[in-house]
């Protein structure tokens, strides 16, 4: 994939959520989100 995309790859594991990370982590998600957001408006 990274052939595909742009340089700029980024990822988050988040330690004992399973599929449905808006029902088990909602808060850690949500950061996760807006950390993604901002480092894109950084840009």
């Amino acid at each position: 994939m990274s052939q595909a995309a742009s340089s700029g790859i980024s990822s988050v594991q988040l330690d004992g959520v399973g599929h449905y990370v808006a029902m088990e982590a909602p808060e850690e998600l949500a950061k996760a989100v807006l950390a993604f957001v901002d480092d894109i408006d950084a840009t």
